[in-house]
């Protein structure tokens, strides 16, 4: 089937060529398996046709030695571009950094702690260039320890706009974007850049998806994520709290034009699904029951100022809305017993699903 693809689009043009990003903040145990997960990609890619591959390299402040490493890389490699920060500045605003610098071609982003799936990305990207496609998504692993998972989401995936815009409305879609490669025209003609600050990728993973003109779902798993125990998405902190409500406002405000049916009902169902998250998490931690008493206290104070959920009509039917519903309704009523309240609140639920 590889072969057929290649017989049916002309990739000699720089329109073809695959920029990758990758932003990096003390990863030292990781970043040399994401690098070279990329150069096996880079080295089949120009064995089989004749395309361009270059890996942007963003180091974000690293103190760790990542930043002595990814120089060791750049200097071996003439397909790595190193950019270093003066600060830290976050993933988003650093992968502005390597957008600015991309002219043509399709773009892809790594994270340091992943490895790209080299035959599963190339067929996807050899199959969307041959579709004309803007935006091409293909499967993925989630590792951790010694199991492995699919991409929860894959097989919610649908070639219609609007039946995307509800998916990501309701939050049911990852707002990921290394699972997905994005040609440069559908990036700058629509002027899309990161935000800054937790979950960055979120609301421009969305936004690339429901303005693609042509999208191409491929089967094949073309990338690996790894669980890290102090990656942003295994922690807490008031920046996670912050960063998702200022996701949600975000994507709240892009398909506000979308003139979807059921709006109310569906932005409400994935407000309570941002907060559940976040609820979880702090139930989860290993923190104190005073340093969760503060991080709850600014999720209620962020909810109570922008939000307004005492006001909506909304029906709480699954278990995130009712730990959103115990936690709205109960926080300020007992303050001094909360933390121990809610813990077991979610237990209690954990129980019913088992």
């Amino acid at each position: 089937m590889r072969a057929s693809y290649f017989k049916e689009t002309n990739v000699t043009d720089s329109c073809f060529d695959l920029s990758i990003i990758m932003p990096v903040y003390n990863a030292v145990e990781t970043v040399s398996r994401s690098i070279n997960s990329f150069q096996d990609l880079a080295k089949k890619l120009s064995n089989n046709i004749d395309l361009t591959c270059k890996l942007y390299i963003i180091d974000d402040g690293s103190d760790d030695g990542t930043t002595k490493l990814i120089k060791y890389f750049s200097q071996t490699y003439k397909n790595i571009v190193f950019i270093s920060n003066d600060e830290n500045i976050g993933p988003g605003l650093s992968r502005n950094k390597a957008l600015e610098l991309i002219e043509d071609g399709y773009i892809g982003f790594l994270d340091a702690d992943d490895e790209i799936i080299v035959d599963g990305y190339m067929d996807s990207y050899i199959k969307g260039i041959s579709l004309e496609a803007d935006w091409i998504t293909f499967n993925g692993w989630f590792c951790k320890k010694n199991s492995k998972i699919k991409k929860y989401d894959f097989d919610r995936l649908v070639d219609d706009t609007e039946q995307l815009s509800i998916k990501c409305l309701r939050g049911e879609l990852d707002g990921s974007v290394i699972f997905s490669i994005y040609s440069s025209t559908l990036i700058h003609g629509n002027s899309l850049t990161f935000p800054s600050g937790y979950y960055e990728d979120i609301s421009f993973a969305y936004n690339a998806m429901l303005l693609a003109q042509s999208r191409c779902i491929s089967q094949n798993f073309g990338y690996q994520k790894y669980s890290i125990s102090t990656s942003i998405v295994n922690t807490i902190s008031e920046k996670h709290i912050e960063g998702l409500m200022d996701s949600w406002l975000r994507v709240d405000s892009i398909l506000n034009s979308y003139e979807l049916s059921d709006f109310q009902h569906d932005r409400i169902y994935g407000l309570y699904g941002c907060i559940a998250s976040l609820v979880r998490s702090i139930v989860l931690s290993d923190y104190s029951c005073q340093d969760k008493m503060k991080l709850f206290n600014l999720l209620y104070l962020r909810l109570d100022s922008e939000f307004e959920i005492q006001n909506t009509n909304y029906k709480m039917k699954t278990n995130k809305d009712k730990l959103v519903g115990f936690f709205y309704q109960n926080f300020l009523q007992s303050k001094i017993t909360f933390v121990a309240d809610i813990s077991s609140f979610y237990n209690h639920l954990v129980s019913q699903d088992a």
